[in-house]
């Protein structure tokens, strides 16, 4: 039984990362809500064996409400909501960070990314007062650690992964471009083969 359901899911992802989106914000936006959902995961194992205080819906409900308030459910998932939505949109700006820098050493610029954002978002928002949830623990700011650059690992395969090659394809990246130079290119082609017929007189 245990067998069929990893095959099943096994197959399930499988058939989500071999997509090929075409569009870069449906792209973006699919990769970083799934890098959200990899943190979701990582982090309800860490707060179920005692290594992280909040869990990511505590964190985000906070944003609206008091604290304590975050642990009735529909407040909790008001702060998923949250969570990945704000996971999707980040994802967006990496995007296009990967397609002006290629997509060479995706992996290693993800983390980096997570990094930023964890230094941004996470450090930055706790400073300024955005979140009423505040882990205390250093174990709690590890693990935010290793959460943010799961993200950016999670988010930048996936982008690569479920990419359409085009989106990532420089030489096409301006079609009506190619498809000038292609023209001229013809044009010239042309002048070049009747100059080269001889005249009869």
């Amino acid at each position: 039984m245990k067998k069929q359901s990893g095959i099943k899911l096994r197959n399930l992802v499988d058939r989500a990362t071999n997509l090929k989106i075409k569009d870069s914000v449906v792209l973006a936006a699919f990769s970083g809500f799934l890098g959200g959902v990899a943190m979701d995961i990582s982090n309800a194992f860490l707060w179920r064996v005692g290594k992280s205080e909040v869990l990511y819906g505590h964190l985000g409900g906070s944003v609206f409400m008091k604290a304590f308030r975050t642990n009735r459910a529909k407040n909790f998932f008001l702060g998923q909501i949250f969570h990945w939505t704000t996971s999707a949109a980040l994802a967006i700006p990496f995007f296009h960070f990967l397609k002006h820098t290629g997509k060479d050493h995706h992996l290693f610029k993800g983390g980096v990314w997570g990094l930023f954002i964890w230094a941004t978002l996470y450090n930055g928002g706790q400073r300024v007062g955005l979140y009423k949830a505040k882990p205390h623990l250093s174990k709690s700011h590890y693990a935010a650690i290793w959460h943010n650059v799961l993200y950016g690992l999670a988010t930048s395969w996936l982008m690569v992964r479920c990419a359409d090659p085009s989106l990532f394809d420089k030489r096409i990246e301006n079609p009506e471009t190619m498809v000038s130079i292609r023209n001229h290119l013809t044009t010239e082609n042309n002048e070049e083969r009747i100059q080269e017929i001889p005249a009869f007189h």
